[in-house]
C-alpha cells in the first residue's frame, strides 16, 4: 500500500466529513454538499495526479517549491484550494483574471501544470489534464 492509499484509508466516507486540507477562508465558502464531494474526490484526484506526474522522486509533481518537505500535503492542499476556487467562481491563480468555465481538472491544470510554464521547456504540461482525466475515468469532472 502506497503513502496516499494509507492516508486515505483512514478517511471514512461519511456525509459530514471535514476536509483537513486547504485554506480555511476558501473552504468556508463551500456548501456542505460541495465539502462532501471534495472529501470523496481528494483521494482519487491525488492518486491520478501522482500517476500522471510519474515522478520517481516522490515529489508528486511539486516543482514550484524547492526541496518540498511534504509534497503530499502540498498536493492535497492544492486540490482542496483549487476545488474551492472552482466551485466559488474564482480565478485559479492570482495572476489570472479570467474565471474559466471548464471541468475541474482543466481548471486545476492552469495552476498545477500550466501550459507554457518556464519549467516545462518541452511542453509536457499540455498532456497533464488529458492524462489525469484518463486516469480518473468516470470520476473526472
Amino acid at each position: 500500500m502506497g503513502i496516499l492509499e494509507m492516508l486515505f484509508a483512514a478517511i471514512p466516507p461519511t456525509p459530514d466529513l471535514n476536509v483537513p486540507f486547504g485554506n480555511s477562508q476558501l473552504m468556508n465558502q463551500l456548501t456542505p454538499d460541495q465539502m462532501n464531494q471534495l472529501a470523496h474526490f481528494i483521494p482519487s484526484m491525488a492518486r491520478a495526479v501522482q500517476q500522471a506526474e510519474g515522478d520517481p522522486t516522490g515529489n508528486m509533481g511539486v516543482r514550484s517549491i524547492k526541496n518540498p518537505k511534504k509534497p503530499k500535503d502540498i498536493l492535497l492542499n492544492s486540490i482542496a484550494n483549487n476545488y474551492a476556487r472552482w466551485q466559488t467562481n474564482q480565478p485559479p491563480a492570482p495572476w489570472l483574471s479570467q474565471v474559466p468555465n471548464e471541468m475541474f481538472v482543466d481548471f486545476m491544470q492552469r495552476r498545477w501544470a500550466p501550459i507554457g510554464a518556464k519549467n516545462d521547456p518541452t511542453n509536457l504540461n499540455k498532456n497533464w489534464a488529458p492524462n489525469v482525466k484518463q486516469i480518473l475515468g468516470d470520476k473526472a469532472f
